[in-house]
């Protein structure tokens, strides 16, 4: 709908900022404007809550599913305050797609501030007409904050015209948790705030997201520095009603033929047409459908499969990925997206096939159905996809063909106790046409995860060229030599080099940089922190996300206080200490997110069974709080552990602590009652899967043995405890549990098993101590080696 007027302020004088304190306005007196100006008739569920916030100049994060009008709460909160809006986004599709919606309702004062503007005369005229408040928004990428010109730009603009608002769309790509991390992105909260203050006062910042784990929305939390209870907006449910859900399992050789069928037979039939209406273009009846590929080329990628559809189907396709395909020209293929976008948008294409960076570029309300070929990394990002579709409430289909050729490898490379340098290996070692989707997940993940020793040596490599870090100062850096040869096509050289300063930052060395992406040259800012200084940082950023882990790293960190190490060596051994804890939490908290995606195709093929799993993992439940309670506990919550699962009255409870527990471990996937909680939730549910329960029973007592500090007494008690409530619903795991213990152990660990456990149980470790007690007898009596000793 277009309005016969243009939305316009005048610039000749300066607009004052925003006054905190404004009362709450009436949600009656918003909806005139909502419908003068958008021409919505109501509300949505969170959006008159998130815009009286910012309204009132307070901070606001919004946790809507996708397709719940979150922009809207900025573009209608920016037009009712004074001054300019930074909207600060990760793609530049979603900038473009923004930016096309406000168009069409008569605002056209906004630019997109991005590398497409190559031309370094017009990059300068646009940085200049953002200073003079000339845009109502302007869209950036978070990388744009590092540089030092747009930060230019910001003060110029302040000096005369406040910033009314600051919004980080897609907000779950602030966090490291997040498989859509950036680490641009990191400092936003910080640099935000500062360079868009205006005269003593600071804009509220509005972030967005349509879905997140709980780690991610602690993340999100402290990198943009929310404070606020309140601020927090969620829905009374995640349900999406209108998404119907299918899994379709498949071999990777036959995946292709899968889809097509799925394409060819399937989808007319759920929609009851035939196969040439369905693809037929015909304006906002067009049934618009994306397919989601795991990358850009190769044989299960947007180039291949796009060809095959249009080969065998005869359907019209378009395709979009965030890097071009191999040959083309990168001019070209920006031109090219822009251009199958808009196609897609209004109704001239109906099939797009694309990489997930289309899942956060479009705003399209009659997507009728998403295909995922291949298993999405987690539920939030397949729920955020998905969610494309059915914009409009009307009934949409969402699929995931499944590939899992090998099981076995597949228990081995998402066993939590599995090292992400074992993972890269095995990885190394299959050949191509051996893939899966477990494979092709992994290893994008290997190469955000590049392993312990590869982080260190960068690190070590950046350290030797700031030289001495001791003292407060600036330096200007290029790209170590080292640092660019151990790039590769998946790893460029500056994200190498920006994730080696996050670390030194997460420690406290590095306080701030710029980046000069012309040059590829960075200017950093010491701290000038002392030992002390470093490791209370460190032990800061442990507390924040597992506070009852959190002692037991300070000691460690003590330790080195007392060792005679210089400056530098003592900083990569705290380096040293963080790695293990990132890659103890963060690295095995993605693979958990997958290793539960994984789950949920597997053992939840039907519609309301994927829906409950969905929602569990989303939704709070009565279990919550508790669960809080237990990841805040000092002594590990080995004891409130025991008082959740004595509240389980029947397997669909066990089934609905099981989706709060996976969520739990996504952030905390070394937390030995979580761990626990996980297997006797499973073994507990109507769909159980003993190996799962197994492989998290086996985690827990490991993690707790070697990473909690606990006494063994207290953990082998812990396990006897969780054992007996196995045994009464699978006899024989429980049985392989006490085997497996009984190996590890050793007699006094043993006793505690025969004392705790039943007959039948506790025979396993009785005859172990009965064979420790024949090889003592013949260590003692060597000449009786001969013979054949029976107990």
């Amino acid at each position: 709908m277009y309005f016969p007027f243009h939305i316009a302020t005048d610039t000749s004088f300066s607009a004052a900022p925003l006054i905190e304190g404004l009362e709450k306005p009436r949600e009656k007196d918003l909806e005139y404007f909502l419908q003068y100006l958008f021409r919505k008739p109501y509300f949505w569920e969170g959006q008159y809550d998130g815009i009286t916030r910012a309204i009132q100049g307070k901070d606001a994060l919004l946790l809507l599913p996708t397709g719940a009008g979150k922009s809207l709460v900025y573009q209608l909160a920016s037009l009712l305050l004074p001054g300019r809006t930074v909207v600060i986004d990760p793609i530049i599709s979603l900038m473009e797609d923004q930016i096309d919606n406000l168009a069409m309702i008569g605002i056209d004062r906004t630019i997109a501030i991005t590398s497409q503007i190559d031309d370094p005369d017009d990059r300068q005229r646009a940085l200049k007409l953002f200073g003079q408040g000339e845009y109502l928004f302007a869209y950036v990428a978070p990388e744009r904050f590092q540089t030092k010109e747009f930060r230019d730009s910001l003060r110029t603009l302040t000096a005369h015209t406040p910033i009314a608002l600051i919004v980080v769309d897609e907000a779950h790509c602030v966090s490291e948790w997040g498989h859509d991390f950036r680490t641009a992105y990191l400092n936003i909260g910080r640099t935000s705030r500062q360079y868009c203050e205006s005269n003593g006062k600071v804009p509220p910042l509005v972030a967005l997201t349509g879905t997140a784990s709980r780690a991610v929305l602690k993340d999100v939390q402290r990198e943009l520095m929310i404070e606020d209870f309140d601020a927090i907006i969620t829905p009374k449910s995640f349900d999406r009603k209108e998404l119907q859900f299918h899994i379709i399992h498949s071999t990777s050789s036959e995946k292709t033929a899968r889809l097509k069928g799925y394409l060819g037979q399937k989808l007319p039939n759920l929609f009851n047409t035939t196969f040439s209406s369905l693809y037929q273009t015909r304006g906002k009846g067009t049934y618009s459908g994306l397919v989601f590929c795991p990358h850009v080329g190769g044989e299960f990628g947007v180039v291949r499969v796009s060809d095959e559809l249009m080969k065998d189907l005869g359907i019209s396709v378009g395709i979009y990925a965030g890097k071009e395909p191999r040959g083309w020209n990168p001019d070209r293929w920006e031109r090219y997206k822009r251009r199958v976008t808009k196609e897609f948008k209004h109704n001239k294409t109906p099939l797009l096939v694309c990489t997930k960076a289309f899942a956060m570029g479009i705003d399209k309300p009659n997507v009728r159905y998403t295909i995922h070929f291949g298993i999405p990394p987690s539920i939030e990002s397949f729920y955020q996809e998905a969610g494309r579709a059915g914009r409009d409430r009307k009934t949409a289909h969402c699929c995931i063909i499944v590939s899992i050729d090998d099981p076995e490898r597949a228990k081995k490379l998402l066993n939590p106790n599995t090292k992400v340098e074992e993972i890269d290996e095995i990885l190394k070692n299959i050949r191509r046409e051996e893939n899966d989707d477990i494979t092709r997940v992994l290893y994008f993940h290997t190469n955000a995860f590049r392993g312990i020793a590869k982080e260190k040596q960068d690190v070590e490599e950046v350290l030797h060229h700031l030289g001495d870090v001791s003292k407060k100062g600036e330096r200007i850096l290029s790209i170590p030599d080292r640092i660019n040869q151990t790039a590769d096509e998946d790893r460029k050289p500056r994200e190498i080099m920006e994730k080696a300063l996050h670390r030194l930052s997460l420690i406290g060395v590095i306080s701030d940089y710029t980046i000069d992406y012309s040059r590829e040259e960075f200017t950093l800012k010491l701290s000038g922190a002392n030992k002390e200084e470093i490791l209370e940082t460190y032990g800061k950023y442990v507390a924040s996300y597992l506070y009852s882990r959190s002692q037991a790293e300070i000691e460690k960190a003590s330790q080195l206080l007392s060792r005679s190490l210089s400056h530098f060596e003592f900083i990569m051994e705290m380096v040293d200490l963080l790695l293990h804890f990132i890659y103890d939490v963060i690295e095995r908290g993605r693979r958990r997110a997958f290793y539960e995606m994984l789950l949920a195709c597997v053992n939840s093929p039907t519609d309301k069974a994927i829906r409950q799993r969905i929602l569990r993992y989303l939704e709070a439940t009565e279990y919550s709080e508790v669960l809080e309670e237990i990841i805040n506990d000092e002594k590990v919550g080995i004891i409130k552990c025991r008082d959740v699962f004595g509240i389980v009255r029947s397997p669909n409870e066990a089934a609905e602590l099981r989706g709060q527990v996976s969520r739990y471990l996504e952030s905390y996937p070394d937390h030995p009652a979580l761990l626990m909680l996980r297997a006797l939730s499973e073994i507990y549910s109507r769909d159980k899967n003993s190996e799962v329960a197994k492989q998290n029973f086996m985690a827990a007592i490991y993690s707790a043995l070697t990473k909690y500090g606990l006494s063994d007494y207290t953990v082998f008690d812990f396990a006897a405890w969780a054992i007996l409530n196995i045994e009464n619903r699978d006899l024989e795991l429980a049985k392989e549990l006490v085997f497996q213990l009984t190996k590890t152990s050793n007699r006094i660990l043993a006793r505690i098993l025969i004392e705790k456990l039943p007959i039948e149980l506790a025979e396993i470790p009785a005859w172990f101590l009965l064979a420790n007690l024949n090889h003592m007898i013949l260590d003692l009596f060597p000449e009786k080696r001969v013979q054949k000793w029976r107990i």
